[in-house]
């Protein structure tokens, strides 16, 4: 017997969301403090730079560990469901669930297809890290906001999404936000007598091209999963296991790659696993920094599952802005041993102005009602549709406006995904004669809401799906 789940509210789900935005930040901080500790002292004529804990891409493996702990709280929740149905209680789901069944989406998969995402992502998420040793923690976190412009466009090109006039506009103006943070990088001049850190023109580049995977994961898992009502836990938790056996195998391999020390290159290979095992050694604070880091990427989804079915869009919004202003104070005000301080800039104040607008713009949570820029909202949709004023050759997929996504597409399998699917499917049955199937439950698409969703760790700065997966 199944019964709805209840909506959390009030003090409750405030409490989650804070969690959920201390896990996001305290990801990002620990990775930049891990970075700048010091492990095996190296020879005198290193410099400083070049002893300290440089390994984005053993650092990659551990983000995948974390992504694995998921599958430890899958198995919780199967758990929990079987001891309910063992006492013959009823066990709570929700109408999207079930609506998942009736309109026969498929709800298990062939694990080895996930390979071919996590493969996306681990590409992806080495480039980020690498990028990492090279910008402020803020700006990092920033330039992530790139990943909308990169899956609108991919999503035109590859799934034949259509965008309108006020997503036209959040995408420029996130651009716009994007130019003004990379210009820091580009102006900033150190201050030789304060231990500040500045921008590496490199690393910016890097966020850009790490972007690139980060939307093709997102093209890739919507063909693949297209048909699919997943737990979300379950995704992350099987991309995460993939992630680290690849890493397992590629990890050696970089170990006998040499290269000439610099950026790109530390300790003239491309990735030095084995020092990297000795800095475990000499310092027990990177060991424990590695821990902390996974349990934040499984507290990250955690909390984003019940973050993302309870609450609303521009709560999640509020998260994602307040995560990355949180970076930005901490490391402006807070003195951490070892790790450099940030210095202000009116470029990536007024960059991240803009990308904050556009974000919430794109995503119809701010609705400008001139320049037509309200006409083709969701909201306007359905009031048209309902009003039979809409014909089907306005629509964005097949049948009504299936395809059109309202909210920011992500690198990352969440609720907007399923929300999407179920949408999709309901359109096709009520053509098809399957509508009277869904009212029978008790079902319609205003009822439909996510079971659960979730969000990775190296989350971008788009909002609903949602300002996800962040490294």
């Amino acid at each position: 017997m199944n019964n709805p789940q209840k909506k959390l509210i009030g003090l409750p789900l405030y409490l989650v969301m804070l969690g959920m935005l201390i896990a996001g930040t305290a990801n990002t901080v620990l990775t930049k403090w891990q970075n700048c500790l010091q492990g095996v002292p190296g020879p005198s004529y290193i410099p400083n730079k070049l002893q300290t804990f440089t390994h984005p891409y053993v650092q990659s493996a551990n983000m995948f560990l974390g992504e694995m702990l998921c599958l430890g709280l899958y198995g919780l929740k199967l758990l929990y469901i079987k001891m309910q149905k063992d006492k013959g209680m009823p066990v709570p789901m929700s109408p999207g669930t079930q609506a998942a069944g009736v309109i026969q989406l498929k709800t298990d998969i062939n694990p080895l297809l996930l390979a071919i995402p996590a493969a996306f992502d681990l590409i992806g998420s080495s480039l980020m890290n690498v990028a990492l040793t090279m910008i402020p923690a803020s700006v990092y976190q920033m330039m992530r906001g790139n990943i909308v412009i990169v899956t609108s466009i991919m999503s035109i090109l590859f799934l034949k999404r259509r965008y309108f006039r006020h997503h036209w506009t959040g995408i420029s103006l996130i651009l716009f936000g994007v130019i003004l943070v990379a210009m820091k990088g580009f102006f900033e001049v150190k201050d030789p007598t304060k231990d500040t850190e500045t921008t590496n023109p490199l690393g910016i580049l890097l966020v850009l091209v790490a972007q690139l995977f980060s939307g093709g994961l997102y093209i890739v898992e919507e063909k693949l999963l297209g048909d699919y009502y997943l737990d979300p836990l379950k995704v992350v938790g099987l991309e995460g296991l993939w992630g680290f056996t690849l890493m397992v195998i590629i990890l050696p391999i970089l170990q006998q790659i040499p290269c000439d020390e610099g950026p790109l290159c530390y300790y003239g290979k491309v990735e030095d696993t084995m020092r990297a095992f000795r800095d475990f050694d000499a310092n027990k604070l990177i060991i424990g920094l590695s821990i902390a880091i996974c349990f934040s990427i499984a507290s990250f989804n955690a909390f984003g599952v019940t973050v993302t079915k309870n609450a609303s869009s521009a709560q999640r919004s509020t998260i994602d802005t307040s995560r990355t202003v949180l970076i930005w104070i901490f490391f402006l005000f807070v003195h951490i041993p070892d790790v450099p301080k940030e210095t202000f800039s009116f470029f990536q104040l007024f960059g991240f102005m803009f990308l904050v607008f556009g974000t919430l713009l794109y995503n119809e949570i701010i609705i400008l009602p001139f320049f037509k820029m309200n006409q083709y909202t969701r909201i306007a949709l359905e009031k048209k549709k309902r009003a039979n004023l809409l014909d089907s050759e306005r629509s964005t997929g097949a049948g009504e406006d299936i395809g059109y996504q309202a909210v920011s597409p992500h690198a990352v399998y969440d609720a907007a995904r399923n929300q999407r699917k179920i949408a999709m499917k309901m359109e096709e049955a009520g053509m098809g004669g399957g509508h009277n199937r869904l009212e029978g439950l008790g079902l319609n698409k205003s009822e439909i809401t996510v079971e659960e969703t979730s969000h990775k760790s190296h989350i971008s700065y788009s909002s609903a799906p949602s300002f996800q997966k962040e490294n």
